[in-house]
């Protein structure tokens, strides 16, 4: 399991780590095969991967969501000034 990780960004994000050791033994190799594996719809994470092998269904979410909801957590974080000059922008490039 270490080569596995080794040299991946996981082997140094202690969440990652943490939620792996909290996977049934047996889950683990199993996991790490879904998380790095090749297809096009892998797992973004541990929790991910875990509940892809306990048979739970998760929402498979688009780029084009994924895009637009990491828009909109910007935008809800933003102050009126930065929102203000964002909406400036858009408009500017509708124009162009």
């Amino acid at each position: 399991m270490r080569a596995r990780i080794a040299g991946t960004p996981m082997a140094n994000k202690g969440s990652d780590l943490d939620a792996l050791l909290k996977l049934a033994p047996e889950q683990r190799m199993p996991a790490l095969d879904l998380l790095f594996g090749q297809a096009d719809d892998a797992p973004r994470s541990i929790a991910e991967a875990a509940q892809r092998l306990s048979g739970a269904r998760t929402a498979t979410i688009s780029e084009v969501d994924a895009q637009l909801d990491a828009l909109m957590k910007a935008w809800r974080r933003a102050g009126a000034e930065a929102r203000k000059r964002f909406s400036d922008f858009v408009a500017e490039q509708e124009e162009a």
